[in-house]
């Protein structure tokens, strides 16, 4: 497990493997690089909730998480 206080650029980038094309199972696992891109990716930048499409009437709804919040999306 990785320290999110101890994360910086150079961990990060030991991550990924571009000549193998592979990555470290910690992406998917690590409690500190999910923080990380919550703060950094998820935070800041406009995200997709859903499309019209899926609530086409009057009162109709969805339920979402964005990162670790949920979200209820209503016409």
């Amino acid at each position: 497990m990785l320290l999110r206080e101890n994360l910086g650029p150079a961990d990060i980038d030991r991550l990924v493997d571009e000549e193998n094309a592979t990555a470290s199972r910690l992406i998917f696992t690590d409690q500190a690089i999910f923080e990380l891109e919550q703060e950094k990716v998820f935070a800041k930048a406009w995200l997709y909730i859903g499309h019209e499409s899926e609530i086409p009437n009057e009162g109709d709804y969805v339920t979402r998480n964005m990162g670790t919040d949920p979200v209820i999306l209503t016409r």
